[in-house]
């Protein structure tokens, strides 16, 4: 893909922009352990599934996050930690 001069993201023009955003946020992170760094590497994680399910090209993997959500929920229950859903009740 072109890069566009006038996005006003400079560089971040697709989900993939980002997410390789997100791994030199985390490298930044485990290098430089600091409430900066943890906070744009939760940021950009967090806006993960708006900028793929803005992609037309990308939105079988809208499903694919619902999934991993699941699986992580099931990770919790199975590490002991306290499911998040029932931490309400």
């Amino acid at each position: 893909m072109a890069r566009s001069t006038d996005s006003p993201c400079f560089e971040l023009e697709s989900w993939t922009d980002l997410l390789a955003k997100a791994g030199n946020d985390l490298i930044d992170l485990k290098l430089n352990t600091h409430s900066h760094s943890l906070f744009n590497c939760v940021c950009t994680l967090n806006h993960m599934p708006d900028w793929i399910s803005a992609d037309p090209e990308a939105k079988h993997l809208a499903a694919s996050g619902e999934e991993l959500e699941e699986c992580l929920d099931m990770d919790a229950a199975t590490s002991g930690k306290p499911d998040k859903d029932k931490q309400h009740e």
